[in-house]
């Protein structure tokens, strides 16, 4: 059988063309097509009934729910405006209350022991004072005892006025130093005290390494 379309040989029994895939048989015109029955049209109605149902049905549960919130919010915001106004009534009834109280009060008198605590309290007072005045003279004292040295040598800063104990920092040549105090140490050395709380040995039976300015 030849295609009509391509003009390709193919088999009696087939009925689309090999080559181009052309219908090598046409269809019959005459052949009725296939009409829907009465069922058909009832089941269709059917459905569109039912889904007609199920749309009706979401809308009116959407709308109730909503209704629904509304509502709970509404009982919610009356709840806190009734609290609200219950805990102001309760502030003024206190404060009503405390206010009453005060004005119920005598003035209370002066017993002869608050005297006593008054005079103990000054004579307090005037030790703190006294030991105030104290101390600002005993730092008076030691300022006047501190002086100022510099560093012959490049120095190093202990923690001890020891040569072996802990080494805080070091010192180069022509650097000035104030010693608050002295102690003598071991091989006939002298050490000073900084102002930091660390030492610096001044001399020892070697070398003079710092000198007074």
């Amino acid at each position: 059988m030849k295609c009509p379309n391509c003009d390709k040989e193919n088999l009696e029994t087939s009925t689309y063309c090999k080559a181009c895939g052309a219908p090598l048989k046409p269809e019959d015109p005459k052949k009725p097509k296939k009409k829907l029955s009465k069922e058909d049209y009832k089941i269709i109605a059917i459905i569109t009934l039912l889904v007609i149902i199920i749309i009706l049905l979401v809308v009116i549960l959407t709308s109730s729910f909503k209704n629904g919130n509304k509502d709970r919010v509404e009982d919610a915001n009356k709840q806190s405006e009734t609290t609200e106004m219950d805990e102001s009534t309760l502030d003024v009834d206190i404060n009503e209350y405390f206010d009453q109280d005060k004005k119920d009060e005598k003035p209370s008198q002066v017993m002869p022991n608050d005297k006593e605590d008054k005079k103990d309290k000054e004579t307090d007072k005037k030790e703190d004072k006294k030991e105030e005045v104290k101390k600002e003279e005993e730092k008076k004292e030691e300022s006047s005892k501190q002086k100022t040295y510099v560093t012959n040598y490049g120095m190093t800063i202990r923690n001890n006025p020891d040569y072996d104990a802990g080494i805080e920092r070091y010192l180069d040549p022509s650097e000035t130093v104030v010693i608050v105090k002295t102690q003598d140490g071991s091989n006939g050395s002298t050490w000073g005290q900084l102002e930091d709380g660390n030492w610096i040995c001044i001399q020892d039976n070697n070398l003079i390494y710092l000198s007074e300015q």
